[in-house]
């Protein structure tokens, strides 16, 4: 009996633990219009951001980028990095060492089609916009990518004209974006596909996208174990009544972690499920278990067995904020839900990466309405 209490107590413990970080919080975007949809990238003391900016001036959306090489500490070089007639939007970013790799869905072709961009002196100067996808009567959406060493990996949705569906798409380049390889189908489904998520672990590259096909939609899972020469089938990480949505993806050597939003008990909830086996078997977890007030658009990194999301939700009925939760022993145990923005407006499309070799910190972006227009606001975590 007073094993059982003592390992309570520690419990507890490690739960308060896991939950005392030191937050610091920067608004880093003021513009007269909206700037939304943000992602982060961050290596060592220098971290990325880009987002969609549409302003008065401009007109239209375009991605704009801002770093810090001081950990955060401060921020400057505001860089435009698309100028087009049609929207630019939906970026998504990675970096390895001082290259930064860019992707987004531009309209500028008539169509949406997937772009990509690259710096290779830590964010000073950009490449050319290079377009990736080809077919302007089949619109691409929602590009995600991930870069180790030369290699750099991407992901989107299709639309096709068999079927009139859509489908998820992947590409690589081995040599630092120079170059890229075909285009190569991942599903083949009777319904819409989209929404991708990708990590990668040496040779080894993890998907995950939503797919209505079974009648509602599910979340699904590939791999390729040959740096994407050939996919394993595709495996249902989930079974519901509900509508499974939004997932996203990290992974650490053999062990591989998935968010995504569940809505089978009528408010949605975010559910997790982990392999430790390269993704052969996978469990299942419902991580914040809401009666009343919903959770969406999640996101998730790694730092060794040190995983850490964070998403949107309704604190209640009129304000919607950031929230961060965490795992410090691979998945097994997770903190409570910490609420880490207060806004008198809506705060949304949280992005998160982690950096720091022997101690991590937490870097989280957002775009909040407070201001009387969507702007970019950061905080980071130190623990």
């Amino acid at each position: 009996m007073r094993k059982i209490k003592y390992l309570l107590v520690f419990s507890i413990f490690l739960t308060q633990l896991a939950l005392s970080i030191t937050w610091t919080s920067r608004r880093i975007t003021y513009t007269p219009g909206l700037s939304q949809k943000a992602d982060i990238a961050v290596y060592k003391n220098n971290i990325h951001v880009v987002w969609a900016e549409k302003s008065p001036a401009i007109g239209n959306y375009e991605i704009f980028y801002k770093r810090s090489i001081d950990n955060g500490q401060t921020w400057v070089y505001v860089k435009r990095l698309t100028v087009n007639t049609g929207d630019s939007t939906n970026p998504a970013i990675a970096v390895s060492g001082n290259n930064i790799h860019l992707v987004w869905q531009d309209s500028n072709p008539g169509c949406y089609q997937i772009y990509y961009k690259k710096s290779t002196d830590n964010g000073l100067t950009w490449s050319k916009a290079k377009r990736l996808t080809f077919t302007c009567y089949r619109n691409a959406y929602y590009p995600s990518i991930v870069a180790s060493g030369n290699t750099i990996h991407i992901v989107w949705s299709n639309f096709t004209y068999v079927g009139y569906n859509w489908e998820i798409w992947y590409k690589k380049s081995i040599d630092n974006g120079q170059t890229w390889s075909s285009a190569k189908r991942l599903t083949y489904s009777s319904g819409t596909s989209d929404w991708p998520s990708i990590a990668v672990a040496g040779n080894n590259i993890h998907v995950v996208w939503e797919d209505n096909n079974p009648g509602n939609y599910e979340i699904f899972y590939k791999k390729s174990t040959d740096n994407g020469q050939t996919w394993s089938s595709p495996k249902k990480l989930s079974v519901t009544s509900g509508l499974s949505l939004y997932p996203v993806i990290a992974v650490s050597g053999n062990n591989i972690h998935v968010v995504f939003v569940d809505t089978s008990s009528g408010i949605p909830n975010l559910f997790y499920r982990r392999s430790i086996n390269n993704g052969s078997s996978w469990e299942v977890k419902n991580l914040t278990n809401e009666t009343t007030y919903s959770c969406k658009s999640p996101d998730i990194a790694i730092s060794g067995n040190i995983v850490s999301i964070v998403f949107t939700k309704w604190i209640s009925w009129l304000a919607l904020d950031i929230c961060y939760k965490r795992s410090t022993d691979n998945g097994q145990g997770w903190t409570k839900t910490l609420q880490f923005s207060y806004s008198w407006g809506e705060s949304l499309r949280p992005a998160i990466a982690i950096s720091g070799k022997y101690t991590s910190i937490v870097h989280v972006v957002w775009e909040d309405n407070s201001p009387g227009n969507y702007e970019i606001y950061y905080k980071k975590g130190e623990y």
